[in-house]
C-alpha cells in the first residue's frame, strides 16, 4: 500500500533540491569565470613586469592587504618551490623588487625609482 500524503512533500523537497543545485552551479560558473579573469590579470601583470614567458603559465601571486602584489615563479616543481623568482609590484603599479630564479637575495634586487 502506497502512502500518498507524502508525495507533495517529496515533490517539494525534490524541486527545492534542484533549485539549490541550479543556483549552486550558476554560482560555481560565475566563480570559475572570475578566477579565470583574475588569473589572466595576474598573468598580464607578470608579463608586463618582465617575467620570462616560460614562467607565465605557472605563477603564484599574492595580493597583500597593503596593495603590494607579490609574484612568485620558476621554483623547482612549483612556482614557490626552491630557487623561485620573486617580483613585487607596488600599489602604483611600479616594479619595486626583482629577483629571477636561482639568483641570490639581497639589497641589489630592489629597484630604485627617481
Amino acid at each position: 500500500k502506497e502512502i500518498r500524503h507524502c508525495d507533495p512533500l517529496v515533490q517539494r523537497h525534490t524541486r527545492q533540491r534542484q533549485l539549490v543545485r541550479s543556483r549552486l552551479s550558476a554560482t560555481t560558473r560565475q566563480l570559475i569565470v572570475a578566477q579565470r579573469t583574475q588569473r589572466q590579470m595576474y598573468r598580464d601583470l607578470a608579463q608586463s613586469s618582465g617575467v620570462a614567458s616560460i614562467y607565465l603559465d605557472a605563477l603564484h601571486v599574492r595580493a597583500a592587504s597593503d596593495g603590494y602584489i607579490h609574484i612568485f615563479f620558476g621554483g623547482i616543481n612549483r612556482p614557490l618551490g626552491f630557487g623561485h623568482g620573486h617580483y613585487v609590484v607596488d600599489p602604483d603599479g611600479f616594479l619595486e623588487y626583482m629577483r629571477d630564479p636561482f639568483e641570490p637575495h639581497g639589497a641589489h634586487n630592489f629597484i630604485r625609482r627617481n
